[in-house]
């Protein structure tokens, strides 16, 4: 990544027909390490689904149903963010809100929660809440952007230009 890195931001290929030694400069590799991983933290928290690597994590969590149709799942740890949500009765994947937003405030009276037709998913931290639930619904598909493990990067090639220069 650091190779890419070097060359998109003009720092090579390096001219090579002398010879310079210097110590007192910057260390541009741990610069643009930095810049890497702030790119990547944004990228990941921010770009669009298909430009990163999806993870279903519906085997790994449990549905709490909670009745009156709601639901909570706990997120995996690494879980950054949430893309989809379907359930095993939902007739389309439910819509994902943040727990400030309008729609995830209507989803706490009984008569303006959402239903099957149209589900809702609140996430908060780590805690999914979801709307629209009964019984009998089951988790089948959570799609998440895993935070990979450090000194690893995982997205498309085409996030590649979303690097800005220096």
């Amino acid at each position: 990544m650091l190779s890419v890195w070097r060359l998109r931001q003009q720092l090579e290929p390096l001219r090579s027909d002398c010879v310079v030694s210097r110590v007192d400069g910057t260390d541009t590799d741990a610069l643009l390490l930095q810049h890497i991983d702030d790119w990547y933290e944004t990228l990941l928290d921010t770009a669009p689904a298909e430009m990163l690597v999806l993870t279903d994590v519906s085997s790994q969590v449990a549905m709490n149903n909670l009745g009156e149709g709601m639901a909570t799942v706990i997120l995996p740890e690494r879980c950054r963010r949430v893309v989809e949500v379907m359930a095993s009765d939902w007739q389309q994947p439910a819509v994902i809100v943040a727990p400030d937003s309008p729609l995830a405030l209507l989803q706490d009276n009984v008569y303006s929660r959402a239903g099957k037709s149209r589900p809702v998913a609140v996430v908060d931290r780590r805690v999914l809440r979801l709307y629209g639930v009964d019984s009998k619904s089951r988790l089948s598909r959570l799609l998440c952007v895993m935070q990979p493990d450090d000194g690893f990067y995982e997205f498309n090639k085409r996030a590649l230009s979303t690097i800005s220069q220096l």
